[in-house]
């Protein structure tokens, strides 16, 4: 018995392996999403100073200024931003970056 990929089985029961194994089937989906393309979100948006974070499990979440500067970085699932002037901050965990206004 031979377990492949599911997007590979036809071509494994349709080559020499289907003689050799007798059995092919496919794997069972054990896929995990990477933190890179996790959900991330964010609330209250906008915020008075406090936003919480729904995070991509437990990933790095950098804040950024508007100007792009590096302000902090937590794995927390809070960030407090009411010690900076009102305007627009970035948060960044992998790939995914959302924007939250400060009031």
């Amino acid at each position: 018995m031979l377990y492949v990929p599911a997007i590979s089985l036809e071509a494994y029961r349709n080559s020499d392996w289907n003689s050799v194994f007798g059995t092919i089937l496919p794997l069972a989906d054990t896929s995990i999403e990477p933190i890179a393309t996790a959900p991330l979100s964010i609330y209250p948006n906008p915020t008075n100073g406090v936003v919480h974070i729904r995070n991509a499990n437990g990933a790095e979440v950098k804040v950024y200024n508007p100007s792009g500067a590096w302000l902090q970085t937590t794995r927390e699932n809070i960030v407090d931003l009411s010690g900076y002037p009102s305007g627009v901050y970035l948060l960044r965990a992998g790939d995914k970056t959302l924007k939250v206004v400060l009031r």
